[in-house]
């Protein structure tokens, strides 16, 4: 036990006063002569007995009110920490969790105004010396000042809804970089959150002795969230007059079970789809919304549902850019009429047919999809251009010439490119025994391995020879095991090989009804698909084409609605221009992106659905995180009906006991006067 008031201790020289009466202040007795005494011998015995009680009792209860007395003017307290026995300034570090999470009902609106409320009775803790500091999801520099009681006020009624979020483990290291500046002061880390699981990494957090830790967790009255997590394509090609099917991936977080959930697809502002949803608690279900693609260029988009309290995950922004035609490079000594067949006639295809010695070099880019048939020379200098063009996520199709000779340097050119070769020649009839569905080549084309399929017949093949570094995907193949047509990556781009010659001397595969979907889909495939959208927070490097973006341009993203505009990062990731957002974007939506005045591409940006998982650390799995992190300091402060303020003045101060030495006191006056009166009564009656 301590004092605040040492000083007043002195006062228990006090005591010694009806110590000093008891002794020297006796009761004289008369002598009264009587014919007998004997009666009045008992008398006087029991008289005397009873007086001396009478005054041991009195001076009791005078000595333990004076001691009472000067005990509360001391005001003793029972510390229960370092930070009690402290005297001096304080700084106080605070953080409110500000995410979406905190949209969730309390017993007093939305946990967000909850939180705000327990900073308030905070504040009333401490002293107007004392240094306070307002931290949120959102990090901010201006948050990194200490500010007055006044001033944080001011912070606290500005705050807002923030769709970042941050891990309870950096949030505490930020605090701690701060606090530290203060070596002499008493320091105080405050958390006041729903504590998700999510982002609640409380084994993570750095210890810290010197300063006390309150964690203050709020719970909402019921745990209900209905939101979309994700949004994809059955197909990863988007074409005109072609049907899209999107795919929709919704989770019900609440307790109770949904029927009859509109889930509507809006297409450049109009409803374009729309499904009925019936969802079961906790459950998790994917909704499908065609569409038919009528036109080229952006198509801006998004699907909605409509859930409260907790609404920034209801709606989630994507963006198509339909091209208008898949550019096609046959590079042929002479033209095939089985590819022009194939691509001549379709309106979405550009196609065009080259010699050898006409290859554009250097502007290889401007096509999506390179067939190298039949070439007689395979130069090196070609295979690193072809080399350049497939890690900028171009397809090349190789087919082999009637006969490799070993100047062809085909081997070795395929080697630079880090693929397999072709080996020796087998003029054996074989048939083609077995097809990849699960390839992506494949993934739309069939939906089970076809039972009855009359496989195509190869009359002669080159052996497909892979080293134990090359990435190599078996697409079909023969009955002897070999491969008929593989796949490697290399970058972003694909390199397709074909064992025969495309012509009929060497397979009857250019008449098959696998010819056309296994190679227009390899064109089909070619197109690089940006991602629909873009997470916020994440900073995801966006691709653009290479011709724009140089040096002299300078691109912006502009919100339209709100005018809103910044000028973003530009660089280059693996031969590609890219441009980064680095944090500008905080609301979700379509952002468009803009080279001077002309537009280039519709950017959809969306809220990050970590916050939309609702499962929180119960109070016991926090303070069993706490003891084993073995922290010190640490006080978890329970939602009970007592403000925050006194529960927080006793843990900084400790257990105050004035005023229980002035009941004490109290208690002691109020025996005294009864004992006087009951020995009172008792003489008079005697």
């Amino acid at each position: 036990m301590q004092f605040l008031n040492p000083w007043f201790l002195i006062g228990l020289i006090a005591v010694a006063i009806p110590i000093a009466i008891h002794l020297f202040t006796f009761r004289r007795y008369k002598k009264e002569y009587f014919s007998s005494i004997d009666l009045l011998k008992e008398l006087k015995s029991e008289t005397k007995k009873q007086s001396q009680l009478k005054h041991l009792l009195i001076l009791a209860c005078r000595i333990l009110c004076i001691i009472a007395l000067v005990f509360t003017f001391a005001q003793p307290f029972i510390p229960y920490d370092k930070q009690s026995t402290e005297k001096g300034s304080s700084v106080i570090s605070i953080y409110v969790d500000n995410s979406f999470s905190m949209q969730s009902s309390g017993t007093n609106g939305n946990l967000l105004n909850q939180a705000k409320d327990k900073v308030r009775e905070i504040l009333d803790a401490y002293e107007l010396g004392d240094l306070f500091q307002l931290i949120t999801n959102d990090l901010q520099a201006q948050h990194e000042r200490f500010l007055s009681k006044e001033d944080l006020l001011k912070e606290l009624d500005n705050l807002q809804f923030s769709s970042n979020t941050q891990m309870l483990s950096n949030i505490v290291k930020r605090q701690k970089s701060l606090l530290d500046k203060y070596v002499n002061a008493n320091k105080y880390y405050y958390l006041i959150s729903d504590f998700q699981k999510s982002t609640s990494d409380l084994s993570l957090i750095e210890k810290d002795s010197t300063a006390a830790f309150y964690l203050i967790p709020l719970k909402s009255e019921e745990i209900a969230n209905l939101y979309i997590d994700s949004i994809w394509f059955e197909t990863p090609v988007f074409r005109k007059n072609s049907q899209l099917k999107t795919l929709v991936k919704i989770v019900n977080e609440g307790e109770k079970g949904l029927e009859k959930i509109p889930v509507k697809l809006f297409i450049n502002g109009k409803e374009r789809a729309f499904a009925g949803l019936d969802i079961e608690a906790g459950e998790q279900k994917t909704v499908e919304l065609p569409f038919t693609v009528e036109t080229t260029g952006i198509l801006e988009a998004s699907v909605k549902i409509n859930d409260h309290p907790i609404t920034f995950d209801d709606e989630m922004f994507f963006s198509l850019n339909i091209q208008k035609e898949i550019s096609v490079l046959n590079v042929s000594p002479e033209r095939n009429k089985y590819l022009d067949f194939l691509f001549q006639k379709d309106s979405g295809i550009f196609y065009k047919t080259l010699a050898e010695k006409e290859i554009p070099f250097g502007q290889l880019n401007k096509y999506n999809f390179i067939i190298l048939n039949g070439l007689k020379n395979f130069s090196s200098g070609l295979a690193q251009e072809i080399g350049t063009f497939v890690e900028n996520g171009g397809s090349v199709l190789i087919l082999p010439p009637q006969e490799i000779l070993p100047q062809s340097n085909y081997t070795s050119s395929l080697q630079i490119l880090n693929t397999p070769w072709f080996g020796s020649l087998d003029t054996a009839k074989l048939r083609i025994s077995d097809l990849n569905i699960q390839a992506e080549l494949y993934r739309n084309v069939f939906s089970s391995k076809p039972k009855d399929l009359a496989y195509p017949s190869v009359y002669k093949h080159f052996e497909i020879l892979s080293g134990a570094s090359t990435n190599k995907e078996s697409l079909l193949k023969m009955e002897n095991g070999k491969d008929f047509i593989t796949q490697s990556k290399k970058g972003k781009g694909k390199i397709y090989l074909m064992a025969s010659p495309l012509d009929e001397n060497g397979s009857d595969f250019v008449k098959h009804s696998l010819f056309v979907p296994s190679v227009f889909n390899m064109a089909l495939l070619s197109t690089q698909q940006r991602p629909v959208y873009y997470i916020i927070g994440q900073n995801r490097p966006i691709e653009i084409p290479n011709a724009i973006g140089r040096e002299t341009e300078v691109l912006k993203i502009k919100e339209e609605s709100t005018s809103f505009e910044f000028i973003p990062e530009m660089g280059k990731m693996q031969g590609q221009n890219v441009i980064f957002a680095n944090g500008q974007i905080q609301k979700a939506g379509i952002y468009h992106l803009y080279d001077d005045k002309v537009l280039l591409d519709a950017l959809a940006f969306n809220y990050n659905r970590k916050e939309s998982n609702m499962e929180t650390l119960t109070l016991s799995q926090i303070q069993k995180d706490l003891d084993d992190l073995g922290l010190q300091n640490v006080l978890l402060i329970k939602d009970t009906q007592n403000p925050i303020t006194s529960v927080i003045k006793m843990q900084k101060d400790g257990a105050h006991l004035w005023k229980l030495f002035a009941v004490i006191c109290l208690f002691s006056l109020l025996a005294e006067m009864a004992l006087l009166r009951f020995f009172k009564n008792k003489t008079s009656k005697s």
